[in-house]
């Protein structure tokens, strides 16, 4: 081939090569910048999940100090029901036997 054939040839390998380059520090730049991305997502969800993390602790604690007091406020329902139900108990029977002594016949 000669010289002025071969010359297109060069010309367009030349600018294929340039296209490559280019396409290739466009390549690298997103890499970078996906990497930046993965990277920042990684701490952002490690931040919130030690949050999270936290707050469940928090909770279990919260609960820890109020199961106690829990127990203690069933323990006083249940003495207030037992009370209850033995002053309506004692007042049924009381008003059931005024009226068997106004009223014997009724």
């Amino acid at each position: 081939m000669l010289r002025w054939e071969i010359s297109p040839f060069c010309c367009s390998s030349k600018a294929y090569s340039q296209v490559l380059a280019q396409n290739i520090r466009v390549f690298q730049r997103i890499t970078k910048i996906l990497d930046n991305l993965a990277r920042g997502v990684d701490l952002d969800v490690e931040e919130r999940l030690s949050a999270v993390d936290k707050k469940a602790q928090d909770i279990v604690q919260n609960l820890d100090r109020l199961t106690p007091q829990i127990d203690l406020l069933w323990q006083k329902l249940a003495k207030l029901d037992s009370i209850l139900s033995g002053d309506v108990r004692a007042s049924v029977e009381v008003r059931c036997s005024y009226r068997l002594v106004l009223f014997p016949y009724l």
